[in-house]
């Protein structure tokens, strides 16, 4: 499960152990939004009193972009997301895995951050947002089936973050699966379509189990802006996997309220692999 805030934690589902990993952090652009947007006002209103009205050279011109930006365009973008998808809490975000323990015994676990510094708490890649995590966990079948590993991953929106997610991704697949052969699950919202770089890049290891799956069941897309009216649903939520099995079923959910309204702007992924 992804976005998870602290207070939902304390859910349970019968039969389910919450495997939490650590919170992601939360993005510092709000704090820094709030501290230079008025100082970059400031500036603005005096460089127009002490320049006059255009034309201006161009090193002005882009003085003056870059102070409009900060007074301006940034407050206007923190206020839509914050209206869109609630305030910046610490500690961020959780990235939960729920298992069955009379099923799987938990062998490890681990939480990166998609950074060039992956194992700091907090941290990102340069002009990513916020943070974005990835929690990942071994099992081992009780029945005496095969070890395998499960990685739980939230992608940031930026392509040119693609390359380094993907390699953060497939480095952690390397390391981390317990035999060249063994079962691997890679899940969540990648923010990114099926043809998206990033894509291409994990599915040169890994396949697309809603491609593969003999049985399709629901919509391909999985977000749908909240019904919003005139936008179109995308899919930008995947299973991916590797090894010793097979997709057999595949089905997008589509729980609604008695007034129709989705329980998120996601809706759920399941698949059945044997």
């Amino acid at each position: 499960m992804q976005e998870f805030e602290e207070k939902q934690l304390s859910f349970e589902l019968p039969g389910y152990t919450l495997l939490p990993g650590e919170p992601t952090g939360i993005s510092r652009h709000p704090r820094w939004i709030k501290r230079s947007a008025p100082v970059a006002l400031l500036l603005w209103g005096l460089t127009w009193l002490w320049l006059g009205p255009p034309p201006w050279s161009f090193w002005l011109t882009l003085l003056h972009a870059v102070l409009f930006a900060a007074a301006i365009l940034a407050p206007l973008v923190m206020y839509a997301l914050v209206r869109y998808r609630g305030p910046f809490r610490q500690p961020g975000e959780f990235l939960p895995i729920l298992y069955r323990p009379d099923r799987v015994r938990l062998a490890a676990e681990g939480t990166l951050w998609f950074s060039n510094t992956p194992t700091r708490p907090g941290s990102t890649f340069p002009m990513m947002l916020e943070p974005r995590g990835i929690h990942w966990a071994r099992f081992q079948a009780i029945d005496g089936g095969p070890e395998f590993l499960f990685v739980n991953a939230h992608l940031g929106h930026a392509p040119w973050h693609y390359e380094g997610s993907a390699r953060l991704l497939l480095e952690l697949l390397a390391r981390e699966r317990p035999a060249p052969d063994a079962p691997a699950f890679l899940v969540g919202d990648f923010n990114a379509l099926p043809q998206a770089g990033v894509m291409r890049r994990l599915l040169a290891v890994y396949r697309d189990a809603r491609e593969d799956a003999v049985e399709k069941v629901g919509p391909d897309a999985t977000f749908q802006w909240m019904l919003a009216p005139g936008m179109t649903p995308l899919r930008l939520d995947h299973v991916l996997y590797a090894g010793s099995v097979r997709a057999v079923r595949a089905r997008v959910l589509t729980p609604r309220s008695p007034e129709g309204r989705p329980a998120s702007d996601h809706d759920p992924v399941v698949v059945d692999f044997e």
